[in-house]
């Protein structure tokens, strides 16, 4: 798979160098500039209508040792130990943000590249950017390779191509990953018409290892005859292994009808700008998926059903399980948008849209065996049930986002014909934020509230494979959260100090869960959940301290257990413009989240599992690193987990799962444009 890797890394830097040499032999009259003196243009979209927000190229060297993508999107993380394993949150705000509908999605969900990721370009000249990492211990490494190559036909139409590939044996036996995404995407923005589009795929295959059979191999090494993490026994040994797929197209098209505006250029001349002020959208989404789950000899793996106290009954078949699941789900929408530029007296935008979403779920009937399982592996020659959901809604929305004084979002939406007949979804939000100074001093203020009630997913009430079933009917879920933000970029008495506070509380009803029994089931009762989070950015000469830590509190820790702290800090020496060219960074990091509940894993679904006999946590999880910028290139060096027995062994992340041992990891990402 290595190969594949460097295939993928050698096709991106010749489609470079070659569009590099058109670009110079068409402009070599024109004298060299940097990359960041050109002008690049990059966005994201931020909802169906087509809404897009700037985002800035990832060239920033703060954080770019860190090599886990999931924390990229989450302060606190709990998963397998392994690089790009099952995962969630420990942040229970961000597991809210869904990006798939596919439910066994979930544990993958942080890593996932959704349409709404991904970032688009105009630029001038032709961008690549290429990233490799690799490290680990000796003949279990892990490697991660990325890269990205866009390009404009002309200042209206570009087109790019994109991958990434992680590759990570694991510390532990039984335990390698590999995840991979890629795709293509291009935009056209004209006068009139604006279109963007893309086309991608995502991939996750992994070992399942059950688990270490006794954490006291790691806890408590001298008493166990001190085995190296290798060699550690564990539940199933290269017999069980998990894959998912997601193949996803997305498409949103805009027609402006506009007038032409004379804006003043210097003080002798004006020109004529186009300014639309009614827009016509059109957004559609299709995405398809599969589940596979696999044990080549059930009477291998029941040991760990045993252990865990969960049935170990065979449903369909005595000798293998081939459990496979598939998911298919189409969304349009389409509405019309007046634009703020429409009133000069009342300058807000106001949107209105009709949307569509069908799903279709493809699941093991009860009663079916294996036989004859297909070339592609998707799914076995077994009888097979088959259920659509159909949804129809409408939704509005008034929102200002031009200036920076004030901006705000209202939106709503409501199905009238909804997955199940008995309730109706809907989804309301606000979101206000004012930036201002304030005697002198900068100040960013702001806050978001969102009312959502929606269908429980239909594989949260009907699953059947080899290894477990269940057939529940759940009431619909309903969330309300308020959150809001205080931040102070830098203080007008001492600019090296930013402070950035924020504060949430979130109401759930009828929340669903997977019990002890990897069973789903509905809390009745109302949960609450607090948090509170502090963003510290401190600069005292060239030395930096940088702390991020989040609060929690939940009204129910028997049902929704998080952990009351987790943090993320670094002290760092930082030198600039080293010999002229080099941004130095020399300094140590530290994980940490408080003791509670953390959820078991459960290989045959692949869902987080309720537990309250052990808690974990307490640990503090520390990396050396060096970090630099040379140019167009960043490359770091990490001396990973360098505490590793300083204070004790007790790096466990949930039950079953540790984090990884020390070891050294090294990287860098090169911009090969000029």
């Amino acid at each position: 798979m290595k190969n594949i890797g460097l295939i993928i890394v050698g096709a991106l830097i010749s489609l470079s160098a070659f569009a590099q040499t058109e670009t110079s032999e068409n402009q070599s009259f024109k004298k060299k500039k940097l990359l960041t003196e050109k002008r690049i243009r990059t966005w994201s979209i931020t909802d169906a209508m087509g809404s897009v927000d700037s985002v800035s190229l990832d060239t920033i060297l703060n954080d770019f040792f860190v090599t886990n993508p999931a924390y990229k999107r989450t302060l606190g993380l709990q998963y397998l130990g392994n690089l790009g394993s099952p995962a969630q949150s420990m942040i229970f705000n961000d597991r809210l943000k869904s990006r798939s509908d596919f439910m066994f999605f979930k544990p993958y969900e942080i890593y996932y590249q959704s349409p709404e990721d991904l970032i688009y370009y105009n630029t001038q000249v032709p961008y690549t950017n290429i990233g490799y990492y690799d490290g680990g211990i000796s003949s279990r490494t892990e490697t991660h390779i990325n890269g990205l190559f866009t390009i404009n036909v002309n200042p209206k139409i570009n087109f790019g191509v994109y991958g990434d590939w992680i590759n990570a044996y694991g510390c532990y036996a039984s335990q390698s990953t590999r995840d991979y995404n890629g795709g293509l995407f291009g935009s056209y923005m004209g006068k009139h018409n604006e279109l963007m589009l893309n086309v991608a795929f995502n991939g996750y295959e992994n070992y399942e290892n059950g688990g270490l059979m006794d954490m006291a191999h790691v806890t408590n090494p001298n008493a166990t005859g001190e085995l190296d993490s290798p060699n550690m026994p564990v539940f199933f040994v290269d017999n069980v292994w998990s894959k998912l797929v997601n193949w996803n197209a997305f498409l949103n098209y805009k027609y402006h009808i506009g007038i032409e505006r004379e804006v003043k250029v210097t003080e002798d001349s004006t020109t004529k700008v186009f300014i639309p002020v009614t827009s016509f959208f059109y957004t559609f989404k299709n995405e398809v998926d599969y589940k596979k789950y696999y044990e080549s000899n059930v009477a291998q793996t029941d040991s760990f059903y045993l252990h865990n106290g969960i049935d170990s009954t065979k449903r369909i078949n005595q000798i293998k399980t081939m459990d496979s699941t598939r998911f298919w789900q189409m969304k349009h929408t389409a509405g019309i948008l007046l634009n703020e530029e429409f009133n000069t007296l009342m300058k807000f935008g106001l949107a209105a849209y009709f949307t569509a979403d069908i799903k279709r779920y493809t699941y093991q009937a009860a009663g079916a065996s294996y036989w004859n399982p297909d070339l592609l592996g998707y799914k076995c020659d077994l009888l097979y049930d088959e259920a659509y959901r159909y949804k129809y809604g409408v939704g509005a929305r008034l929102s200002k986002h031009l200036g920076q004084a004030f901006t705000y979002d209202f939106y709503g939406e409501y199905f009238f014909f909804d997955e199940k007949e008995k309730q109706k979804s809907f989804n309301l939000g606000a979101c206000i934020n004012s930036d201002f100074n304030l005697w002198k001093q900068k100040v960013l203020i702001g806050a978001d509230l969102k009312l959502e009630s929606k269908a429980p997913d239909f594989f949260e009430e009907n699953y059947f494979s080899n290894r477990i079933a269940w057939n529940k009917s759940f009431e619909y879920k309903q969330n309300r959260a308020l959150n809001g933000y205080l931040t102070f970029p830098e203080f007008s008495f001492y600019k090296g100090l930013g402070l950035g506070f924020r504060a949430g509380l979130s109401n759930v009803d009828n929340y669903i869960y997977f019990n002890s029994n990897a069973i789903p089931v509905q809390c009745e009762e109302n949960i609450e959940v607090l948090n509170l989070s502090l963003n510290e950015k401190f600069k005292l000469w060239f030395f930096h301290l940088d702390n991020e830590l989040t609060y929690q509190k939940s009204s129910n820790e028997f049902v929704l257990s998080v952990p009351q702290l987790t943090t993320f800090s670094k002290f760092y020496f930082q030198y600039d413009n080293l010999f002229k060219v080099l941004t130095f960074q020399i300094g140590m990091d530290m994980r940490y989240n408080s003791k509670y509940f953390a959820q078991s894993y459960f290989p045959a679904t692949g869902q987080f599992c309720n537990q309250q006999e052990q808690q974990f946590g307490d640990y503090p999880y520390m990396d050396a690193f060096i970090n630099c910028f040379l140019k167009r290139a960043r490359f770091f060096i990490v001396y990973n987990h360098i505490n590793q027995g300083w204070f004790s062994n007790n790096y466990v992340n949930m039950e079953g799962y540790a984090l990884n041992p020390s070891f050294i990891k090294l990287g860098v990402s090169a911009n090969l444009s000029y």
